[in-house]
């Protein structure tokens, strides 16, 4: 029988080490023709530095 594997969320250690996270959203941000005006939702699969750096794009 498989053995069942145990998972937690610890949101301090996402931040510490979600630098390359942050990095490959940044150059995807980069990539974007945002005119300001788009609406993004976010799905809730990290600690939302990546959505705040969307959102200083889109003011409304």
């Amino acid at each position: 029988m498989a053995e069942e594997k145990q998972y937690s969320w610890n949101a301090e250690d996402y931040a510490r080490h979600s630098s390359a996270q942050q990095g490959w959203g940044r150059e995807l941000i980069s990539k974007l023709d945002l005119q300001g005006y788009e609406a993004v939702l976010d799905i809730g699969c990290g600690d939302g530095k990546i959505t705040a750096e969307i959102a200083e794009h889109l003011p409304d």
